[in-house]
């Protein structure tokens, strides 16, 4: 298959909440061939934090910067690519709404009206 164009988004969390990422990772697909690949490590607060939902620790994750630090560059990269498709069953959508609206980042839409 040619021309296959898309952003692949795997997300995971520290929380049960699904509101606070600790790792984001993007793959780019461009003509059915992977061209970019991008791994955002998010640091949590400590209260948000949860070893046993992510298998991180706290420690890899500080320092890293929040999810509103990391929110311009996410958005660059999404905006790039016609279509994102995101894993496991809606979680991955679910994290990223979740995030987007408990930082109250700006998010413009992504896809064209019309």
């Amino acid at each position: 298959m040619k021309n296959l164009n898309f952003l692949l988004i795997r997300i995971e969390c520290c929380n049960l909440s699904k509101n606070s990422p600790c790792r984001i990772a993007l793959i780019g697909v461009r003509d059915s061939i992977v061209c970019e690949e991008k791994e955002i490590l998010v640091e949590p607060s400590e209260s948000d934090f949860d070893y046993l939902e992510s298998g991180m620790t706290f420690n890899e994750l500080k320092g890293k910067g929040s999810f509103d630090k990391h929110w311009v560059e996410l958005q660059e990269i999404i905006r790039k690519y016609p279509l994102l498709v995101a894993t496991n069953d809606g979680y991955d959508a679910d994290v990223l709404y979740n995030s987007i609206d408990r930082f109250v980042v700006q998010c413009e839409p992504i896809a064209e009206n019309g």
